[in-house]
C-alpha cells in the first residue's frame, strides 16, 4: 500500500476514487430517490455494519454490483464510493445531482505508478470539479494525467484559484499532476481527504441500487448478497427511505 492511501475506495491494484458532493448524506439520497424515480431504478439502502466500520476499506464491497456508499464528514460535504465503476469514476451523479441541486461534486482518481507499471497496465489520475450552484448547465474543470504507450496531459475548463497552474508548464509532463497535488486541491476545498477522523463512518449509509427490469428475483439476489456479510436493509438512520415517504415529504413541502 503505497503512502497516499486513502481509507475508502482503496483497491488493491493501487487505483481507487472517491468523489464528494456539497451537501448532506439526507439530501443526496432523497434526490438520487427523486432522480430514479424519472426513470427505472431506484436504490435500498442499509447502515454499514460494525465489521466494516472497523477496517474502514470496505473491500469486501469490491465485487458486488451497484453498490454505493455514502459517507457524511465533518464539514459540509458528503463522500462517495462507487462501486458501479470501478477504477473510473461517477460522471453521470457528478454532472446531474450538481445541477439538480445547485451543488458542486468533486472527484479525485489516485493510481500508483509503480503498481502500473509491475502490472503492465495503464496509469492515470484526475481531479475534476463539476460546479452548479449557479442554475442552469454546470461548469466543469478537470485536470488529468495518464501514461499508456506514452505521457500525456489534460486540461478541461476554466482553472480554479487553487490550483497550482504553474505545474501544468513542467518539461516532463509526468510531473504536471501528482498525488500530493490532488490531496493539495481537496484541502483547498476544506476536504480532509487523507483524514479518517474527517468521515463520519458511523453514520455510513450503503445504497444498493436496482433496476426495474431487473424484476424481484435478482434485486432479491443482490439484497441477500449484502445480508449475507452483515447489512440490514431499512435500518438506517436516513429517514427517506422509499418513494411513498418522499412523496409524502414533498406534499408537505
Amino acid at each position: 500500500m503505497h503512502k497516499y492511501h486513502i481509507p475508502f475506495g482503496y483497491r488493491e491494484s493501487g487505483k481507487y476514487t472517491i468523489s464528494f458532493f456539497e451537501t448532506s448524506v439526507e439530501r443526496l439520497v432523497k434526490e438520487l430517490l427523486n432522480w430514479g424515480a424519472e426513470y427505472d431504478w431506484s436504490y435500498h439502502y442499509s447502515i454499514v455494519p460494525d465489521q466494516f466500520l472497523k477496517n474502514k476499506q470496505f473491500t469486501e464491497l469490491d465485487n458486488l454490483a451497484r453498490t454505493n456508499l455514502l459517507i457524511p464528514t465533518r464539514n459540509s460535504w458528503t463522500a462517495h464510493v462507487d462501486n458501479d465503476i470501478l477504477g473510473s469514476y461517477p460522471q453521470s451523479k457528478l454532472y446531474v445531482l450538481a445541477e439538480r441541486l445547485r451543488i458542486r461534486t468533486v472527484s479525485f482518481v489516485f493510481d500508483s505508478i509503480s503498481a502500473a507499471n509491475l502490472t503492465k497496465r495503464p496509469y492515470g489520475i484526475l481531479f475534476l470539479c463539476i460546479d452548479g450552484r449557479d442554475g442552469g448547465k454546470a461548469k466543469e474543470r478537470s485536470v488529468t494525467l495518464v501514461k499508456d504507450s506514452s505521457w500525456e496531459f489534460y486540461v478541461y475548463g476554466d482553472s480554479l484559484e487553487f490550483e497550482q497552474i504553474e505545474a501544468y508548464e513542467e518539461r516532463l509532463k509526468k510531473n504536471r499532476l501528482t498525488p500530493q497535488m490532488l490531496i493539495n486541491y481537496a484541502n483547498s476545498l476544506g476536504i480532509d481527504i487523507e483524514s479518517p477522523d474527517y468521515y463520519r463512518i458511523s453514520d455510513a449509509v450503503l445504497a444498493q441500487k436496482y433496476l426495474t427490469d431487473d424484476g424481484e428475483d435478482e434485486t432479491n439476489r443482490l439484497i441477500q448478497e449484502l445480508a449475507d456479510i452483515g447489512f440490514e436493509f431499512g435500518a438506517t438512520s436516513v429517514q427517506i427511505l422509499n418513494k411513498d415517504n418522499l412523496e409524502s415529504e414533498n406534499h408537505d413541502e
